[in-house]
């Protein structure tokens, strides 16, 4: 799997998690040694209240904030977004997503 998240993903996660008084070390080690290329890109970028899936021949833009989900079939407009997907992927830097739940945990 390859993943875009803010840099700050976790740490927000994390306030989430507390916020809500949810087991972190539990939720946070349902995600621990997944096997994920991850790329962060400057947290001013994303944010939490979309996801945009990508599979071979389906693209999932999910908005949980508003409960909206849409699919996509068509396979110019998936080859564009898996080519923007690529270009944020160069844009940002690879980290260890593992080591940092590691950390945490």
């Amino acid at each position: 799997m390859d993943a875009i998240l803010h840099e700050n993903a976790v740490a927000v996660c994390e306030a989430v998690i507390a916020k809500r008084g949810l087991p972190s070390k539990e939720i946070f080690a349902a995600f621990a040694d997944r096997t994920a290329e991850t790329t962060y890109i400057p947290k001013d970028i994303f944010n939490f209240d979309s996801e945009i899936g990508i599979l071979p021949r389906v693209v999932f833009i999910i908005n949980w904030k508003k409960e909206v989900a849409i699919e996509i079939r068509d396979e110019a407009t998936i080859g564009l977004l898996l080519e923007m997907f690529r270009f944020a992927k160069e844009f940002g830097r690879k980290v260890d997503q593992n080591e940092l739940i590691r950390r945490r945990l």
